[in-house]
Formats: structure tokens, sequence, C-alpha cells
């Protein structure tokens, strides 16, 4: 029954990977990348709380034995040169006590971080002379069979020894077998050799079924979870499962990263995995950001590992980005030529439009006063434009002004269109007096300018909301303007409305209003006359609202 419960756990488990897409897990990786340095902080932060009592006066060899010991296993993965010297400072309080089996333990743990960074040299002469094999505990005997398997394992496989004799193959299958049986089955590090010794056996559903159990019981932001993860993706590699251990190389690097661990593998594993899949811009990311966690650490077996693979995947990026930039410019040279057929289109157009001038001689007088109509929109609509080129506010304002410009402009050329058009007609079936009549008219005209100013408050009261407010404050009580139910702007509003945006000339607001010059004067006059504060600052502060 416990057999059939491991094999339901795992399967479960495996649901779950399938489940999370890659399209999921690579955005929460980025995520982790951009908080690394909070995790680090965090890191730095624990060391800091353990460092300050070996620094005490007072402090008992046990003492420091102890604190020494912490702070090396917070260093073992962040620092490796720290972590050395941890050792060394533990090794010094441990002779100091005169304890042989303290020793040990800092001799253990010596040859375990040297295996780990590639020094094997120094971790074979701990492992072979220095450590007192006699006096071991029987946890000290687990984690000498540890690091002996380690070592003979590291060893093998990142020295390119063939071991053609199986030497190593003996004492790593030796080793593993001693721990595997003197272990607590429920252990970590059982548990731990038992999908170490199925890989070696290429037993891969074995290592798999294993692996994911014992992950099961792991925190996902834990380092014993990304370090299993890691393996799990190999186990996955060998099954053919690319997707699957592409998402444990992801979960093993978000374990890394939230555990600020330098010495990891899962991130450079994943560039490779990326790069190969042509995804090159994040997979230079992630070797960078391995690469910079292996200079940080300083060991350099992880150094060598990445110096292996960097030049490829950046040499890809590089390349990627040359065919980026290429193409690139191909568009903008489509893009230009788009410009100039539009622009081709547009004076083939325009020729036409004056060919058919041409042809319509008998209505001239009649298309004069049109065009004489189109010119004072047109000169309208330059001013406009003008006034806004000329606002120094914020790209909000440019873009409010610069649709409203483009709705009154393309408003009025569909009206004059259509005006022309009717015109035309009235003048082909020889309705004159009614063409006369429309002409003369000032309906259009006075329609248009009241659409204008209902365009124009709402697009200035969406950049200034409170503008009516703040420009009463500036008022005396009696003297304050509020608009009737129904208008957005009163005439006085309107005028220090274009004297907010720059336009500060009465003549331009007199022509942009369809007033005269004296009766914007008049108005000026009279407001700044009613003022709280020195008339002569009142328009600067105008000026100033909304700022």
């Amino acid at each position: 029954m416990k057999r059939w419960f491991l094999c339901i756990l795992a399967l479960c488990a495996g649901l779950t990977v399938r489940a999370q897409r890659l399209e999921e897990l690579l955005p929460q990786l980025d995520a982790a990348l951009a908080q690394a340095d909070k995790y680090v902080a965090e890191k730095e932060v624990r060391i800091k709380t353990l460092e300050n009592p070996v620094h005490s006066r007072g402090v008992s060899a046990e003492q420091r034995f102890t604190s020494y010991g912490q702070l090396y296993g917070e260093y073992l993965t962040y620092n490796f040169d720290k972590a050395a010297q941890a050792l060394d400072e533990q090794e010094t309080a441990a002779r100091e006590l005169g304890d042989r089996v303290l020793i040990n333990e800092v001799l253990l743990n010596r040859a375990m971080i040297n295996a780990i960074g590639g020094m094997y040299l120094e971790a074979s002469n701990i492992l072979e002379s220095q450590i007192d094999t006699t006096i071991l505990t029987d946890n000290q005997r687990l984690a000498y069979w540890n690091a002996q398997q380690r070592f003979w394992y590291d060893y093998r496989d990142n020295m390119h020894n063939e071991d053609p004799d199986g030497r190593m193959a003996s004492k790593i299958a030796w080793y593993r077998g001693a721990i595997l049986s003197a272990a607590p089955e429920n252990s970590t590090l059982y548990q731990g050799i038992s999908i170490l010794r199925a890989m070696d056996e290429e037993n891969w559903g074995q290592a798999d079924f294993l692996c994911k159990n014992l992950l099961a019981k792991l925190d996902p932001d834990s380092h014993e979870y990304a370090n299993w993860a890691y393996y799990e993706a190999r186990i996955c590699e060998q099954l053919n499962r690319t997707e699957e251990m592409t998402a444990w190389f992801i979960r093993s690097a978000m374990g890394d990263i939230k555990t600020a661990t330098k010495d990891n593998a899962a991130l450079c594993s994943l560039a490779q995995v990326l790069f190969n899949s042509g995804e090159f811009e994040r997979a230079f990311r992630y070797i960078r950001a391995s690469l910079d966690d292996a200079l940080a650490y300083n060991a350099r077996l992880r150094q060598w590992q990445i110096a292996a693979v960097f030049p490829d995947i950046q040499k890809g990026y590089e390349d990627y980005r040359a065919r980026h930039e290429r193409r690139s410019r191909l568009f903008l040279i489509l893009i230009s030529v788009l410009s100039l057929a539009t622009f081709a289109g547009a004076f083939w157009t325009l020729r036409a439009y004056f060919r058919q001038r041409k042809l319509n001689r008998q209505v001239r007088e009649m298309n004069r006063q049109i065009n004489e109509y189109s010119e004072s929109l047109l000169e309208f609509n330059n001013r406009l434009s003008e006034t806004n080129a000329a606002l120094s506010e914020a790209n909000a304002a440019k873009e409010e002004y610069i649709g409203l410009f483009l709705t009154l402009s393309s408003g009025y050329i569909d009206k004059i269109k259509k005006y022309q058009s009717n015109v035309r007609k009235k003048v082909i079936a020889g309705q004159y007096d009614e063409v006369i009549a429309e002409t003369s008219s000032h309906k259009l005209i006075d329609e248009e300018l009241k659409r204008f100013y209902e365009l124009f408050d709402q697009a200035f009261l969406k950049l200034y909301p409170h503008f009516v407010s703040q420009f009463n404050e500036l008022l005396r009580p009696e003297a304050r303007i509020t608009p009737k139910k129904g208008e957005l702007l009163t005439t006085e509003l309107r005028i220090f409305a274009l004297i907010r945006l720059g336009i500060t000339q009465s003549s331009q607001i007199a022509a942009m209003l369809r007033y005269s010059v004296n009766t914007i004067y008049n108005y000026r006059a009279q407001i700044k006359n009613a003022a709280i504060e020195n008339r002569e600052e009142f328009e600067e502060k105008i000026r100033h609202i909304g700022n």
C-alpha cells in the first residue's frame, strides 16, 4: 500500500509539472531575477546577524565554533572564499578546545567545499590523510562517506576521467552503498543517494519516481529543492521530456535566486536549452546572470563550466541582434517607399482637383467665395496649430490638441466638400438665388464656431479639470465666474484658458474666438481689476494653473 501511495504521489507531481506551462514559468523566473538584489540583501542581513557575536569581547571558543559553523552554512553556496574563511576560524576554535571530533567536523566540511569548488587535490588530501576516521561519530561517518562519493563523482565527470578500469565507479558505488546501509530511510541523504544510484545505473524511471517523491516533501523556496529540481531536469533530459526538463531547470533557478545561491548550475543549463531553441535574447540574459553569480561565488569549477558555453551564446545573441537590425532597416525602407507612394497619390489627387476646377469655369465666382471661406478656416486652423506647437506642457496636452486640430480640420474639409458639391448642383440646376442666399448666410459659420467652442472647452477641461475653481480663487468673491447650466466655459474663462496655453496676444485671442480686439482687451482688463492680489501678476499666475 505504501508503494502504491508513493506511485500516486509521484504521478500527481508529474501532472502538476505538465499543467504549469513554460509560458507561465519563464515570466515568474524573470520576476525572481528582477528581485535578486532583494534576496541578496536579506542574505547579507542574516550573515551580519551571525557575524556580530563573534566580534564581541569575551566570546568563548565553543560559541565561536558554533557561530562560524552557522556562517559556513550561509556562505557555502554564496561565497566560496568566505565559506573557506569561516572554516578556518572554526578550525582555530576547535583546536583551542582540543576537541578532535570537532576538528574532524571542520575537515569534513572543508573536503566537501573543495570538492564542490573543483579543488580536487585539496579535497583528496583531506579525505585521505587529515581526517581521523577512528573517532568519527555516526553522523560524521555518513558525512565522510558522502564527501567521498561526491569527490569521486565530481572528479570523474568534471575532469573527464574515463575510468577505463572502473576504479572510480567502484569507489562511488561502495560509498553510496555504505550510506544506504547506515542512513535512516526517511532522511534526505538516504533518498538523495538512492536517486543518484538509480541515475548511475541508468534506471531513469526509478530515478524520476524517487526524485519527484523527494521534491514533493521539500519547500520550493529552499536550496535543497533547487538542488534536486536540477537533478530532476537531468533525469527528464534522459527520458526525452524536453518541456518538463526545461520547467525543472526554471524551478531550480528560481529556488537558487530566492535563496541567494551563487553556486548554481540551473540558470546556465537553462540558457543552453533556450539558446538551442532559438530564444537568443533570453538565453544571453540568463548566461550573463549565471556568469555574474559564478564570479561572485569565486569557485573555479563553475567559472570553467560557464566559460565553455558563454562564447557560443554570446555569438548567437549578437547574430540575432544583427538579423533583427537588418529586418528593422528593411522595414524602414518599406515604410519610406509606402510614404513616397502615398505622397505621389496625394499629388495626383490634387492635380485632378485643380483640373476639375479648370473644367468648372462657369462657377468660378462661387468657387472663389468657397475658397475664401476655406482659406479663412485654414488660417484659423494654422493659428490653432501654431498655438498647440507653442505649448510647453506635457505630451498629453500636445496629443489632446493635435486630436482637436485633426477633428476640426477633418470635419471642415468634409463640410467644405459637401458645401461645394451642393453649390455646384444648384448652379448646374440654375438655382442662383438659392446659391446667393446660402453663401450670404452666417448660419454655417455660427454653427461651426459653436462647435469649436464646445470641442475647445472639452479638451481644455480634460487637461485642466480644476481650472475654473483655481481661476476663481484668484478673484474677489463677488467677481467669481460660474458657467451657466449646459456651459463648460464662459467667454471670460475661454479667454484666460487660451492665456493659460501660452496665447497672450489679444489679436490672436480675438481671431480664434471671433471677437474684436477691443472686446478681448476689455474682458482682460475687467477680470484683472477683480484680482485679489497685484493685477500685474494676475496673468502670470493664470499661466501656472495646473502645474
